[in-house]
């Protein structure tokens, strides 16, 4: 009687990263910004990702794959963790953070309400910052 033996090749998730990687992640109010959650690309089988903003399970509001999210800046989100995290295996979840850091377009000055946008131009390797205030 033949015997037959099934093989099935295994990687743990052992790299987890956020692209963009900054720490704090700095976004506007306002604006939206994609964050993509980046595992090592040999995890077999595929890994579970999970997204959690704060407390909140976020993942539900991620792209298909769960591999990237979109961010819209939310003053109450501020200063709040960003987590991603990753498992396969039945191993440990492996998991990033980053804070965020949203940022206000607006100030008050002597009463009057400011609207600032910064424009960046770079010329001759040389970055100008122009803050237009209306």
């Amino acid at each position: 009687m033949p015997y037959f033996l099934s093989l099935t090749n295994t990687v743990d998730v052992h790299n987890v990263s956020l692209v963009p990687s900054d720490n704090p992640l700095t976004i506007w109010e306002g604006t939206q910004i994609e964050v993509q959650c980046v595992v090592n690309s040999n995890a077999v089988p595929t890994p579970t990702i999970t997204w959690y903003l704060g407390s909140t399970n976020i993942t539900s509001t991620a792209s298909i794959n769960k591999t990237s999210i979109i961010l819209t800046g939310n003053r109450q989100d501020n200063n709040k963790t960003l987590n991603c995290s990753a498992t396969n295996n039945n191993k440990p979840t492996k998991t990033v953070v980053t804070t965020l850091n949203v940022e206000c377009k607006y100030f008050i000055f002597r009463g009057k309400k400011w609207t600032f946008h910064i424009l960046e131009q770079s010329v001759n390797q040389q970055t100008k910052v122009f803050i237009i205030l209306n």
